[in-house]
């Protein structure tokens, strides 16, 4: 989920005194992509120590039966990102569309659907497999229909008071 927002400013130009560059600027704030929040300078501060949350005797990690405590997290913000243009008019949500996908669209990924090769050798292989097994399974359907030929002439030879011959006469 993304939100977009709009502003425009006006900067003087250093180089041409009276003239101003006007930017048209979208923030694409991306609540997926969390970053962790900057210290702020003016607190001076150095990180607490790890053990800070801890009791006195809660830090005496080298004691039989100690355990460890989870560290508290890290707090993190929705990560922003501007969009700086000279356009006249600018439509934020449009903009910021264009950005979101330029990388698909750079690098040709929008266009064709990439292979993954690892799966289509897995795939040849289950394919020859599964042709063989074809392969097999009609030929044992022919076997069976021959056999149950050859038994029912048996069948109908006993019916009729034949003897069967031995295998060396046929």
């Amino acid at each position: 989920m993304r939100e977009v927002a709009c502003a425009r400013l006006a900067l003087p130009r250093p180089d041409h005194p009276g003239e101003v560059l006007s930017l048209r600027v979208a923030l694409i704030r991306d609540l997926r992509r969390l970053v962790p929040v900057p210290p702020n300078p003016e607190d001076g501060e150095r990180p607490p120590r790890w053990d800070a949350d801890l009791g006195r005797t809660e830090r005496q990690w080298w004691e039989d039966g100690w355990q460890a405590t989870a560290a508290p997290a890290t707090q993190t913000t929705p990560k922003l990102i501007p969009i700086v243009t000279t356009a006249e008019t600018i439509d934020a949500v449009e903009l910021a569309h264009t950005y979101i996908h330029r990388w698909p669209a750079q690098h040709g990924y929008a266009k064709e659907p990439v292979v993954n090769s690892e799966l289509a050798k897995r795939q040849v292989v289950l394919e020859g497999r599964t042709q063989r097994l074809e392969h097999l399974a009609q030929a044992s359907r022919a076997r069976l229909t021959d056999l149950r030929d050859q038994d029912q002439q048996l069948q109908a030879g006993k019916a009729c008071g034949a003897q069967p011959r031995p295998l060396e006469q046929m």
